[in-house]
């Protein structure tokens, strides 16, 4: 991971601490450790309330069944700024990237059936 200090507070940069989790099997909590999944789980956690209430909860309920494909897909929009991540899911704008276009149907999927009706 690669630590910084921003405003006097130590700062994980997000891109340098998911890196480790491309090279892994991450389909299901039994693949990982508890100290690995929490990591991902923190990675969900965004400046946004509105995408933490729809990624925290795909990640904690749709995720472990996925294609390893699909998991590592999330891994890497993960990646992506909050903003981009809030047109994307919120207000329906299309990536370019079309792993990501997939990945985003399937998250706002979830959150349709799941916790919208």
């Amino acid at each position: 991971m690669t630590f910084m200090v921003m405003m006097g507070m130590p700062f994980v940069s997000r891109k340098a601490s998911l890196l480790p989790w491309r090279m892994r099997n991450i389909r299901g909590t039994q693949m990982l450790d508890d100290k690995e999944w929490e990591r991902l789980r923190w990675q969900c956690r965004r400046g946004m309330l509105e995408l933490d209430v729809i990624l925290r909860p795909f990640m904690d309920e749709d995720l472990p069944q996925l294609s390893e494909r699909i998991q590592r897909g999330f891994v890497r929009l993960l990646e992506s700024s909050d903003l981009e991540l809030f047109r994307w899911l919120l207000r329906g704008e299309s990536p370019v990237d079309a792993e990501f276009r997939e990945l985003i149907e399937v998250i706002r999927d979830h959150h349709q059936t799941r916790h919208l009706g």
